[in-house]
């Protein structure tokens, strides 16, 4: 059904949208928007290791070691932002 496709686009581009958004009103906060961030990415790894089907290919482990990986980077900088001493900027939290 076309009309089912247009909903489901228009539907997912107000939702990356609206999560670029919040994480970049997120970046004001100290910590917020990097910790948000490596949570999601961590959570994403965990929904992978359940279930794989859900990703492109559930042969192949790319995505799956992506996730945990971004998910160290940003919990591993947190200290850093959380501290004050560093913010994303506009780009940083795209």
């Amino acid at each position: 059904d076309p009309l089912y496709i247009i909903i489901s686009f228009i539907i997912t581009l107000v939702w990356i949208f609206s999560i670029q958004q919040s994480l970049n009103w997120f970046d004001g906060i100290k910590g917020l928007a990097v910790g948000i961030g490596g949570l999601g990415f961590f959570f994403l790894g965990i929904l992978g290791l359940v279930h794989p089907e859900l990703f492109f290919d559930p042969l192949e482990k790319t995505s799956l070691v992506a996730n945990f990986f971004l998910s160290g980077l940003c919990l591993g900088g947190w200290w850093y932002f959380f501290k004050g001493k560093i913010i994303l900027g506009d780009t940083g939290a795209q």
